[in-house]
């Protein structure tokens, strides 16, 4: 039973995840506008807003790489793939998934634990003046990202092979 519902519950993770996080582009955009009004038009600037966009970004852009995963949205050199059945296309996309992306991201994992957990326990601050204290937090969304590359791997490779529809292409992107 677990089996067959396991690759629904991590593309769910997933989805809920970007839903969540892609309010955060929204954020960027207006600290932004507010960091140049401050910047240019009051003469004053405050690092832990810049801080705050680059912490907004990493999150954007880490759990966004999971959702485009699941959504077969990244980029691709499409010299054979395009010219391969949906068959043959699925095959190959659980074969990456499982052979090569969620390996190499439980390993990040795993080379990264001491690089998260140093920075946790001493609780890693900005080395800019005004910026944030929250680094750790910064360097968590590696694990983050791991996690839910794992779980998109683990969505791709087996619900995509159970999957009656054909990958998505980039004409569907546009």
């Amino acid at each position: 039973m677990l089996g067959k519902q396991l690759p629904q519950i991590s593309g769910q993770i997933v989805n809920w995840t970007a839903l969540k996080v892609r309010w955060l582009t929204v954020a960027i955009v207006l600290l932004g506008v507010t960091n140049v009004f401050l910047r240019y038009g009051l003469s004053l600037s405050y690092a832990w807003i810049q801080d705050l966009v680059v912490y907004f970004h990493v999150a954007v852009f880490m759990v966004g790489g999971a959702y485009i995963s699941i959504k077969d949205g990244h980029v691709r050199i499409n010299i054979f793939y395009s010219n391969f059945s949906n068959k043959v296309k699925k095959y190959i996309n659980s074969i990456t998934y499982i052979v090569i992306v969620a390996p190499f991201f439980i390993y990040l994992h795993y080379a990264a634990y001491n690089y998260v957990i140093n920075s946790w326990k001493i609780l890693e601050a900005s080395s800019s003046y005004g910026g944030l204290d929250a680094i750790f937090i910064l360097k968590t969304f590696i694990w983050i990202f791991s996690y839910l590359m794992v779980f998109a791997s683990i969505y791709v490779a087996f619900g995509n092979a159970t999957s009656e529809e054909a990958p998505h292409t980039n004409e569907e992107h546009i």
